[in-house]
């Protein structure tokens, strides 16, 4: 009878915490939202991030003797005459992207490569994404003939006109499992019948996005565009919209270094 009872008691005793306090299993594992995942992302951002508006309508350029790699074209930026791209700040009540918690089971599915984890058995995660600020240049706006024109004369080499950047803060916080009879000092709960607590492992990161157009798109015809806003899936409605999912441009005041679009360095 006491081999049956045992774990049990056990079990109860991890999730209570033998003090009283029940914790409810949570929901984790859940996977990225595609607004996440289908952004692409640039690394290495620091001085994007202190110059988003003098970044919109910059060009990146792949390096034509390390292809696969990008660099800052040497291009004027091409945008409509007269206009002044600004960073427009989001609100808070509709910047929220992400909060969830990862397994080390669960931190290689669900796009989870994305924020770029690296969990011990016994950890679990929790992530936090928040769009702080964009700019961009709106839809009705792209400088198509602009476009069309610079593509007649453009390198061979593959091009990409950078509509819009989206900066986001991602928060990773570590949690650990702990057993029966651990003393809680911080948040604490429940996920598969496990209680795991805070510990001091955190980090507070920037992440950068963008949408980038394919030049080449612009070459032989003027495209149509349809009006779609900043958000929504301008796959469809916007000509050469391009999803590269990870991009490493060096800042983009050099145009000397090129960047890797994968396996980012961290």
């Amino acid at each position: 009878m006491y081999s049956r009872i045992a774990p049990a008691i056990a079990l109860a005793c991890i999730l209570s915490g033998c003090t009283g306090v029940r914790f409810a299993n949570q929901t984790v594992d859940d996977g990225l939202p595609n607004d996440y995942t289908n952004r692409t992302r640039i690394a290495n951002s620091a001085d994007y991030r202190f110059n988003l508006p003098d970044n919109i309508g910059a060009i990146l350029e792949e390096d034509p003797t390390k292809p696969g790699l990008y660099r800052l074209a040497a291009t004027s930026v091409i945008r409509p005459e007269g206009f002044n791209p600004k960073e427009i700040f989001l609100a808070k009540e509709d910047n929220q992207v992400y909060n969830g918690k990862v397994t080390a089971g669960g931190q290689t599915s669900g796009n989870y490569t994305a924020v770029g984890l690296s969990l011990e058995a016994n950890q679990v995660a929790e992530i936090s994404i928040v769009d702080v600020s964009r700019a961009d240049i709106p839809t009705p706006e792209i400088p198509v003939a602009a476009l069309h024109n610079y593509a007649q004369t453009k390198p061979a080499q593959k091009q990409y006109w950078i509509k819009s950047l989206l900066l986001s803060r991602l928060l990773k916080r570590i949690y650990v499992e702990q057993k029966a009879d651990f003393a809680a000092s911080g948040p604490a709960f429940g996920a598969n019948g496990k209680v795991y607590g805070t510990t001091a492992i955190q980090s507070n990161d920037f992440n950068l996005t963008a949408v980038l157009i394919d030049i080449d798109t612009y070459k032989t015809t003027k495209p149509h565009i349809t009006d779609k806003s900043f958000g929504d899936d301008l796959s469809t409605n916007v000509p050469g919209v391009v999803t590269l999912r990870s991009l490493c441009a060096q800042p983009l005041k050099s145009n000397s270094t090129p960047g890797s679009i994968s396996n980012c360095p961290r």
